[in-house]
């Protein structure tokens, strides 16, 4: 499970491209292609390197009208969609302040 204290990193072993402001990528392991809106580009741009999901959420939210446990909702959620398609992984486990 996913929180705000995990800290998250793309998986290895996945082709992407840039679509406008959209990501299309292929998953070499399952066979499997996915694309991403521009939200969802946003968060896959700032998973580069590994990141605490707090400061990803405080990342997103910044630039949009939204409140912050509205997108930590919104943001867990998808992370942890993109965990069970193997697309991002934990990286050791969560991680105290």
């Amino acid at each position: 499970m996913i929180d705000s204290n995990s800290i998250v990193e793309r998986a290895p072993g996945l082709l992407e491209a840039n679509v406008g402001a959209e990501i299309v990528m292929l998953s070499i392991a399952s066979n499997a292609y996915y694309d991403m809106d521009s939200i969802g580009a946003e968060i896959w741009r700032l998973l580069e390197e590994p990141v605490r999901v707090r400061d990803l959420v405080a990342s997103i939210a910044g630039g949009y009208d939204v409140e912050l446990d509205v997108c930590e909702g919104d943001v867990i959620a998808f992370l942890e969609d993109a965990l069970c398609e193997g697309l991002i992984r934990t990286v050791g486990g969560p991680a105290q302040s």
